[in-house]
């Protein structure tokens, strides 16, 4: 218990911090230096090159799957959400549209054995560069937007 104590004590103001800095940074690619820039980008698009690799692809439908039929068997109807992402993603994604399709098709395929709703927000161009505290994250005033967003489409209600 001491330790515990110790621990939340040693880390409390860093948290805070941390909460604080989430809160407010907005990204902004514009004061990125070139190299910056090229080490964003080199890193987006190994992802997006990744995503089209056959085993990859094979392996996180097997996992999905796993997944869904575990929810389905205890009657849970999942909800996938395709969270947005800044702009220098949805440029760079169009360099490879086969990952759009490929994704689809997994899709597809995930909805003839399992139930479950899909929300895709990846494109969505309300979602600007100041909702993000990086590249791919949203900060404090993005995620209100896409929770707000969300529950308007799924007719959840918010708070």
């Amino acid at each position: 218990d001491n330790y515990n104590k110790i621990i939340y004590n040693e880390t409390k103001e860093k948290m805070k911090q941390l909460i604080s800095y989430l809160k407010t940074k907005e990204y902004d690619r514009g004061i990125l230096t070139e190299k910056e820039k090229e080490e964003e980008e080199k890193s987006i698009l190994n992802y997006l090159s990744l995503a089209n690799k056959k085993e990859i692809i094979e392996e996180n439908l097997i996992l999905m799957g796993e997944l869904l039929k575990k929810l389905n068997d205890e009657n849970i109807k999942p909800i996938i959400l395709i969270c947005p992402m800044a702009k220098i993603w949805r440029e760079l994604s169009q360099k490879y549209p086969e990952t759009r399709d490929i994704f689809n098709n997994c899709i597809k395929e995930l909805e003839k054995d399992y139930e479950f709703e899909i929300y895709d927000y990846f494109d969505r161009e309300e979602f600007v560069d100041s909702d993000f505290y990086d590249a791919s994250h949203l900060n404090f005033k993005g995620a209100e937007k896409f929770t707000k967003m969300f529950a308007a489409d799924s007719g959840i209600k918010t708070k």
